[in-house]
Order: structure tokens, then C-alpha cells, then sequence
């Protein structure tokens, strides 16, 4: 893809972090760990989100987007009973995985920087809408989700033009 630069490394290489943000509009952070039964990875996100903001603030940089999901940040009473029970098993099978996610949101929101935290509570394949809704209140049912092509696009739109700075918002389809 014309203008793609490919950086690989790690999160916890502060090097590698400062390479792959500098001379950009903003930061957007859309890792997380890949869960599975066993072996499941040591919590990282909100140490990598706090080594982000190191660097940004190191450039100058100020634009930072963090997707978390419809599960941070406690309970909604905007969850169906469904989501209610999802939440409650990943919570219990889960707990270090979904502390982190908790802490990444408070590391993000005490940035000083112009943040945006998108939620979403499943991220779909298959080709876009073209089309999803940003709200910083909507109920989630089991069947909410967001295609990926248009969160993809929702969230480049969001560091280049900056509809929802310093808001929590579920982008949804």
C-alpha cells in the first residue's frame, strides 16, 4: 500500500515506539492480548499505552486514540443480560487481562495529551458499511459489533479531523 511503513518490533522497546510514531499526526493504539484457554499473555496494554504517551510527549506529539472494548471501564447498565454474562465469565477467567484493560483507560485519560478512547465490543470481518455511530452512551447486545474496514476508517478520520477529543465513545455499526 503506497505510504505504508512496515516497523517491526515490541511495545516495551521505547526505541522502536519514538520510530514508528515519529512524524505522524497522532498515535493510534489498537493492540491487546490473544486470548485463548491456556498460556494466556501477561498484561500489557497500559504499560505499552504509558510508553506510547512517553514518547508522544518526547515529540511533541499530542493526537492519541486508544481502543479498549465495550467490557472497560466497569459495569454499564447499557449491557443486555446476554453481555452481562459474557462480561461476568470473561471477568472471572480473565481478571489480569481485564484489570490492564481498566488501567490503560486511566493511563490514556491521565496523558495530558488530546485523547479519544473508542470502545467496541466485537470487531467483525467481511467488507464495511461504510457507516458506523460513535456514541458515548448505546446499549450493547450480543449481536453489536463493528466491521473492521469502518472502524478501521472511523479511527484514521478521528486523528486526522478529531470529532470526540477527551470522550469515551463505543463506535458501533
Amino acid at each position: 500500500m503506497k505510504g505504508l511503513e512496515v516497523i517491526s518490533g515490541q511495545l516495551t522497546d521505547s526505541s522502536k515506539i519514538r520510530q514508528t510514531i515519529e512524524g505522524t499526526m497522532g498515535a493510534i493504539c489498537v493492540f491487546g492480548p490473544r486470548l485463548g484457554k491456556k498460556n494466556n499473555p501477561k498484561p500489557f496494554c497500559a504499560d505499552a499505552t504509558a510508553k506510547i504517551v512517553v514518547e508522544m510527549k518526547k515529540l511533541g506529539m499530542n493526537r492519541l486514540i486508544v481502543q479498549t472494548g465495550a467490557m472497560a471501564g466497569g459495569d454499564s447498565p447499557n449491557w443486555s443480560w446476554l453481555v452481562r454474562r459474557v462480561v461476568k465469565s470473561y471477568r472471572k477467567n480473565y481478571p489480569e487481562i481485564d484489570k490492564d484493560r481498566d488501567a490503560q483507560e486511566v493511563v490514556t485519560k491521565n496523558s495530558g495529551l488530546d485523547w479519544t478512547i473508542t470502545r467496541t465490543f466485537r470487531i467483525s470481518g467481511g467488507k464495511g458499511t461504510g457507516q458506523v455511530r460513535a456514541l458515548e452512551n448505546t446499549r450493547i447486545s450480543f449481536f453489536t459489533h463493528t466491521p473492521r474496514p469502518d472502524f478501521a476508517d472511523f479511527l484514521l478520520n478521528e486523528v486526522l479531523n478529531g470529532a470526540h477529543h477527551r470522550k469515551t465513545i463505543y463506535v458501533v455499526k
